[in-house]
């Protein structure tokens, strides 16, 4: 049995799936960059894709898919996003991590962020006050860097001078 490749996909879709790989080939540079190499994002269709039909291994060495039941209810009142990802996280291979885990630990990390549907991380990024730096866009996806604040930062006030 043969994979989809863009021969056999209908010709309206064969820009989109070609799109789809440059986008894949340009994330890895990015991810590889980043202090953690890794790129994250919340997007299960993003993550999907460059995990099924990345170019090569290595790419996918490099994806990690966040998740977070807490802040999908709070901004989409529903869990199915969540419980989709932990019912994969149980039987596949890949890298994916709780949101909290990230936000728990300062430091920089390079996200592909999807505007609209159900897309919650951009909330939890202002409600948390995290550092936010546009790098650039991909495949309609904005491509940023995100420095979480310390715990001790958060936890304590400035001292008075």
């Amino acid at each position: 049995m043969r994979m989809p490749f863009p021969e056999r996909v209908p010709p309206n879709r064969v820009a989109i799936f070609a799109g789809a790989l440059f986008a894949v080939q340009r994330f890895q540079g990015t991810a590889l960059a980043s202090p953690s190499k890794l790129l994250y994002t919340q997007d299960i269709d993003l993550f999907g894709f460059a995990s099924l039909y990345g170019p090569d291994a290595d790419m996918r060495s490099h994806m990690a898919l966040v998740y977070s039941r807490d802040e999908e209810i709070r901004w989409n009142h529903t869990d199915v996003g969540s419980i989709t990802v932990l019912h994969m996280k149980s039987f596949s291979p890949y890298i994916i991590l709780p949101y909290e885990s990230l936000a728990a630990q300062p430091g920089e990390r390079i996200f592909a962020v999807s505007q609209g549907g159900r897309n919650w991380i951009e909330q939890a990024f202002a409600a948390e006050r995290v550092e936010v730096k546009p790098i650039g866009s991909v495949a309609g996806r904005e491509v940023v860097s995100v420095r979480f604040p310390s715990a001790n930062n958060a936890a304590s006030p400035s001292p008075p001078q």
